[in-house]
């Protein structure tokens, strides 16, 4: 790669709701948190052509269904799973992607809602029992 100054930028940044979001899965969250950085940037999805995105270990492409969802025609992307790296990388992927030529305008986001599923309510509507920090997918189970 040539030099990097100045010839690259982060032009916006959003957030979704923090917390526990009661009914919002981390696609969700993830949806919030890009519609609000593109509108922070004055881009349309239709400007993206880059996604590198990291979500739930149990949501198998995530960088499709967040294109599907917010209508982005990406040339470039990828779902990354580097556990607490994944930022950065998908910073770093964003670059590269743009600097070979592979896409002109990257989003980059990431997306859990453990928060949500691991706290669990004091009001008797909530049934769970127990924290689910872990997604069902990598639940133990029988076999057999």
């Amino acid at each position: 790669m040539s030099n990097l100054r100045d010839k690259y930028a982060i032009v916006g940044t959003g957030k979704s709701r923090l917390g526990r979001v009661e009914g919002v899965s981390a696609l969700g969250l993830l949806e919030e948190a890009i519609k609000q950085a593109l509108d922070e940037a004055g881009l349309t999805n239709k400007q993206i052509d880059g996604l590198v995105v990291r979500g739930p270990d149990d949501l198998y492409s995530l960088h499709q269904l967040v294109g599907q969802r917010l209508g982005i025609n990406a040339s470039f992307s990828t779902t990354l799973d580097n556990g607490g790296a994944s930022q950065i990388l998908a910073v770093a992927l964003a670059v590269m992607a743009i600097d070979a030529g592979l896409a002109t305008t990257v989003v980059c986001g990431y997306g859990r809602d453990s928060w949500s599923r691991s706290n669990v309510g004091k009001d008797k509507k909530d049934k769970r029992q127990e924290p689910n920090l872990i997604p069902d997918a990598q639940r133990p189970r029988e076999h057999g």
